[in-house]
């Protein structure tokens, strides 16, 4: 039998690594870039830049003036207000793979590590994207704990952001229980036909990718819990709510436990999050019961 060279390694490291990028863009809302809910984070890549963190500001409230024909217009207007900075850290997960679960799986070891390491980053990324909603607006104003949200109550979200002259589009992101009592609501018009039309078709078509009132909604399981764990605690977004950094890439490397008779596969990636502007998004109570 030939021996397990550097290539070998290399070779099952990058293919790997491949799967578990793969998985991660698939499975991830937020991911940058390709996640389908990546529209609503704002996004500074610095993978190829010196340093770790950045600035994202707030802006102002800038308006035109009246100026006179021959007079000098002195009115001036601050662009930004105030400025978030993200910085990046490093997530980490170890992968022990034994010997003889390498020499004996019948499974194919690369599409089940890759595949395992991949949506492991992507839930740690979304979870750090969902614990950001408790620090947004208070949205009781607009659902009251412990009860689930109704088809006039989502309006209200889209006036309050409108109200806040938060930039559009907007998302909902819900709790899978949460939009399942949004869309079994008593007498809901989302869900009929005559009353929404492409909306409703779209949701019996496919009951997790709908936009009522022209708000795209996502759903995710990993959603916190509020209040005693009376609610889940979602969110209403524009844009500009929250900030990403990305420094670097998910990758893997390899270290050998011989004593363990095991190799262990080291997964990282580097990245930083946090909220821009609490005005550019509410929070959104759904009933956990």
């Amino acid at each position: 039998m030939g021996a397990t060279t550097t290539t070998t390694v290399t070779e099952l490291v990058a293919a790997i690594i491949g799967e578990a990028r793969m998985w991660m863009a698939d499975t991830s809302l937020f991911y940058p870039k390709t996640g389908i809910a990546t529209q609503f984070l704002q996004f500074k890549d610095l993978r190829n830049v010196q340093g770790k963190a950045a600035t994202f500001p707030k802006l102002g409230s800038i308006a035109f003036g009246d100026s006179i024909e021959d007079e000098d217009y002195t009115v001036t207007s601050a662009l930004d207000t105030s400025a978030v900075t993200v910085t990046a850290a490093r997530k980490k997960v170890i992968v022990p793979v034994t010997d003889e679960a390498e020499y004996s799986s019948e499974q194919d070891l690369i599409a089940l590590a890759g595949r395992a390491i991949g949506i492991a980053a992507a839930e740690k990324f979304d979870n750090d994207v969902f614990a950001l909603f408790s620090s947004l607006g208070a949205g009781t104003s607009y659902n009251a704990s412990g009860s689930p949200v109704t088809a006039a109550e989502f309006q209200a979200f889209i006036t309050a952001l409108r109200t806040a002259k938060a930039p559009g589009p907007y998302a909902a992101v819900f709790h899978p229980w949460g939009w399942y009592e949004f869309l079994t609501e008593s007498s809901s018009p989302i869900i009929n036909a005559a009353a929404s039309d492409e909306v409703a078709k779209g949701v019996w078509r496919d009951y997790y990718q709908a936009s009522p009132f022209g708000v795209r909604c996502f759903t995710h399981a990993d959603i916190d819990k509020a209040n005693a764990d009376a609610d889940y605690l979602g969110a209403f977004l524009s844009p500009y709510a929250i900030g990403c950094v990305w420094k670097r890439d998910l990758a893997i490397e390899t270290e050998r436990d011989a004593s363990a008779s095991w190799t262990e596969y080291v997964a990282t990636m580097d990245y930083g999050l946090g909220v821009i502007d609490s005005t550019m998004g509410i929070q959104l109570l759904q009933d956990a019961d």
